[in-house]
């Protein structure tokens, strides 16, 4: 792996204003045919499932008599005193043998990847209620700076949460800043995720990693880079030789770092993530880059995205979606009307991306 030069440049603020100026121009959905397309689309006919409702019961207590508190608290010391010879098993029943009591779940926030790590280096497990293990899992790359991926994402925490009324599971993790560390804690986040299924009950055959504009390029790249190894570095959890990850979802992303398509303060971003220019450094923007690395063993992509977005040029997501046709692999090119950060917000775009995701999903999870 390229070493990245030792700069300390800070991301700049402009990042989000640069992205969101708008490129007017029309461009044709060619789709691309193969079975797992046709799935798409005809889930895409059926009616779309809502995201449950969210809320908690009023309850209303009347004034209770004191002789009858009286009597619940004699009730619950006495049952205090049975159950504390009494081991119980999941569920309340009693265990023969004074077996141990049941587990404490494992944590599900703030959860360290890297022991010892630095404080970045954290995830979060979002679950169903009745989750009963073999979960589908969306390996969520939250959106930021291109630079360090932040968990707190509010876009983000909502996919989860829509994720998991389909009874999916959903990961979403922070990272370091800049190439390559921000690469290899998304690399060792995802091989947490596997080394933990049986404790969380996610389903390792059936990951999909999704990420949102510059989380889009993550994404990508954990689709991919042929060696896992390269970005595992001081992880203490190793990844499969293939099949890490069973699909990628990109949303308006940067997969040629080295195009002429991207504009010029993208370019500048890209700069400041790899520590030097595109003449400095060449073999650096091209390792960093998804479409260096396509060799044909990728799993399916659906790749989304906006027309009106001048520095991340949809002439990309074309260009990377005839790439990895070209390379044998399963892939769908959405062109939506929309801006920079169309998905991040509700709209029309949106709502008809994430059925497009919701589609893929059920596709890949469910055949």
């Amino acid at each position: 792996m390229t070493e990245r030069p030792d700069t300390h440049d800070e991301l700049p603020d402009e990042l989000e204003e640069a992205l969101t100026a708008h490129l007017r121009r029309e461009a044709a959905h060619a789709p691309v045919p193969g079975d797992l397309w046709a799935r798409v689309r005809s889930r895409l006919g059926a009616p779309v499932r809502e995201p449950w409702g969210l809320g908690w019961p009023r309850r209303w207590l009347r004034p209770v008599p004191a002789f009858a508190i009286a009597g619940v608290l004699v009730v619950a010391v006495g049952a205090a005193a049975l159950l504390t010879t009494i081991p119980l098993a999941r569920g309340g029943l009693p265990l023969a043998g004074g077996s141990d009591p049941t587990p404490t779940p494992a944590p599900t926030e703030d959860v360290p990847y890297v022991p010892n790590g630095d404080p970045l280096q954290k995830l979060d497990i979002f679950l169903p209620a009745e989750a009963d293990g073999g979960l589908p899992t969306v390996f969520i790359v939250p959106g930021q700076h291109l630079g360090s991926m932040i968990k707190r994402d509010a876009s983000a925490r909502r996919l989860a949460k829509h994720f998991v009324e389909l009874n999916y599971s959903a990961v979403l993790f922070s990272s370091r800043h800049n190439y390559p560390e921000a690469y290899q804690d998304m690399f060792c986040a995802l091989a947490w995720t596997r080394a933990n299924a049986d404790a969380y009950g996610f389903d390792p055959e059936r990951i999909v990693v999704l990420g949102d504009v510059t989380a889009a390029t993550y994404a990508a790249m954990l689709g991919t880079v042929d060696d896992p190894t390269l970005y595992l570095e001081g992880c203490p959890h190793p990844l499969p030789e293939a099949d890490w990850v069973q699909g990628v979802v990109a949303i308006n992303g940067l997969y040629d770092f080295t195009s002429d398509n991207v504009g010029a303060l993208a370019k500048s971003v890209i700069r400041l993530f790899l520590g030097g220019k595109l003449s400095e450094f060449p073999e650096l923007w091209s390792e960093a880059s998804p479409i260096s690395w396509l060799d044909g063993s990728e799993p399916p992509f659906l790749l989304i995205h906006a027309l009106q977005d001048p520095e991340i040029s949809a002439s990309g997501a074309e260009n990377f979606a005839a790439a990895l046709e070209g390379a044998g692999v399963e892939v769908e090119l959405m062109l939506v009307q929309a801006g920079h950060d169309f998905f991040a917000s509700s709209n029309p775009a949106s709502a008809l991306a994430l059925d497009a995701v919701d589609a893929f999903l059920t596709a890949l999870f469910e055949g």
